[in-house]
């Protein structure tokens, strides 16, 4: 086969005549590289490297060469990478689109309003959790800077020592659902003396104020 391993200098090409790398392969259809435990399952022991179509792809085979699963794919445009898709079990499970958008179970996160990241339930009762420990505070952010109360502007966050709620605006706690179920605005305990909102689990409510009205 005329051209079928060249050696140019430090490079060597397979299916090209002047390889432009240390190892440059080449074939009319992109062609793909395996890599194979002869240890491991049969039924999965191949890893595929693969450049069809200008598309890179890494696919699961079998001992015997057939096809078993696409596992990850970044697919190309002119301008490189158009998109990547992450794939368990043989579907896709994840995707960071042209515009960066990421999508967990979404193939489509540009589509949204809120689009940087979308989670999609696939049509049952799940979501996503925060994981902290139970002497822990675990938050969620919204920032316009990153010094001083930029960094935490509004947030919601979960006190897992004392079991409460709170919620944050203009970088301070403005909201407070306590132990107890007690919904505090303004104020962080349940107190008639404390200047502030409460509506307590038992029904009741109290409106405590400080100083002249304003």
């Amino acid at each position: 086969v005329t051209d079928a391993i060249t050696v140019d200098g430090s490079n060597v090409g397979i299916g090209i005549a002047s390889p432009l790398s240390t190892m440059h392969l080449s074939t009319t259809g992109g062609g793909s590289v395996y890599l194979q435990d002869s240890n491991a399952t049969s039924t999965y022991n191949i890893s595929e490297i693969s450049n069809n179509a200008g598309n890179f792809g890494i696919q699961t085979r079998n001992s015997s060469g057939t096809f078993v699963s696409t596992d990850y794919q970044i697919v190309k445009n002119a301008s490189g990478a158009d998109y990547h898709r992450w794939f368990t079990q043989g579907s896709e499970r994840m995707r960071i689109d042209s515009s960066g958008n990421v999508g967990i179970g979404e193939t489509n996160p540009s589509a949204y309003y809120s689009t940087k990241l979308v989670v999609d339930a696939e049509g049952g009762e799940d979501g996503i959790t925060i994981v902290s420990s139970n002497q822990a505070e675990a938050y969620l952010m919204f920032a316009d800077g990153t010094s001083g109360d930029a960094r935490y502007r509004g947030y919601v966050s979960y006190n897992h020592t004392s079991d409460f709620l709170r919620f944050g605006g203009t970088g301070a706690e403005r909201m407070r659902i306590d132990s107890s179920g007690n919904l505090l605005v303004g104020k962080t305990s349940s107190s008639t003396t404390t200047a502030g909102n409460e509506l307590r689990a038992g029904g009741l409510a109290a409106f405590t104020r400080s100083g002249s009205y304003s």
